[in-house]
């Protein structure tokens, strides 16, 4: 059973059914949370659900899809119980306020997170305080942040980023992201015929964001594991708004450095004209 609105798949058992127990479907052994797990993946993005919920007439278990267990970090509670719960299932009544807060509440820890790496990296520019570094280190997080984005809402192949970058030592992740900025800018007639399998992956990414060199800084081992562990791998990008994505830069990078006109690629405007074409109208199509 499918509700729409509000982006939730339920699946029904019979009563007494074990739901931890796998079921053989398609020849696949599967619990009722993978089986319509496994189905919601074949969706296309805007068509996949944020709850599953799985039930046997006794025992109600609301799966968050936004959360990194979401299979083993459920909510449960029995039938006799529903009277005095049902106000976890308020997301059903109004989704479009649950969603709201939901992606409100992404949108602060991705923004807190964005903070936390920027200042990491700021601290590795040669001149941190000059015109150029500070520009540099805005464009820099914007197409980080381009690139998180992408890889978890399906513009890139699933995890991508985290992929590309989970096994590098810390000392070649400078020279890995311009190499990878420098393949999102070439078309893909265009790149060389015997690039690495871990490049290929990434789509050519038109409108400019990635065109033209820009300074990159060192990594450390901290600065990697922020980048590649929290904001990459445990944090759904896709949950943030691109109505609030210029908000979460502009309150998160340095506000001295918007003052000084550094934050050229981040205003609004210019996210929205690299974004919509590329991201959401992908989405909605």
């Amino acid at each position: 059973m499918v509700i729409a609105d509000a982006k939730t798949f339920i699946e029904q058992k019979s009563l007494g059914v074990d739901l931890d127990k796998p079921d053989v479907r398609q020849g696949e052994s599967v619990t009722p949370f993978r089986q319509a797990f496994n189905y919601a993946n074949t969706l296309p993005n805007s068509q996949r659900p944020d709850f599953i919920i799985v039930c046997d007439f006794n025992e109600f278990r609301i799966h968050d899809l936004n959360k990194l267990d979401a299979e083993g970090d459920y909510i449960s509670f029995t039938l006799a119980e529903l009277p005095d719960q049902l106000h976890l299932l308020n997301f059903l009544i109004d989704p479009q306020k649950s969603r709201q807060k939901r992606e409100e509440a992404a949108s602060m820890d991705a923004g807190a997170l964005i903070g936390q790496l920027y200042d990491l990296l700021r601290g590795q520019y040669l001149d941190p305080d000059s015109d150029e570094s500070q520009h540099a280190l805005n464009v820099l997080c914007v197409r980080l942040v381009f690139c998180l984005f992408a890889e978890d809402a399906g513009l890139f192949p699933k995890d991508a980023l985290y992929a590309y970058l989970k096994d590098m030592p810390a000392p070649m992740a400078r020279t890995a992201l311009k190499e990878l900025f420098e393949v999102l800018n070439t078309p893909v007639v265009d790149r060389d015929p015997y690039l690495r399998d871990d490049l290929k992956a990434f789509l050519y990414v038109n409108g400019g964001l990635f065109q033209g060199a820009t300074e990159v800084p060192p990594f450390t081992d901290e600065i990697l594991d922020l980048l590649v562990n929290e904001v990459s791998m445990e944090t759904n990008w896709a949950q943030i708004s691109p109505t609030i994505f210029g908000g979460v830069f502009e309150s998160t990078l340095n506000p001295q450095t918007r003052r000084s006109g550094g934050m050229h690629y981040t205003s609004p405007e210019n996210i929205h004209k690299v974004i919509d074409p590329l991201f959401v109208d992908e989405l909605r199509a």
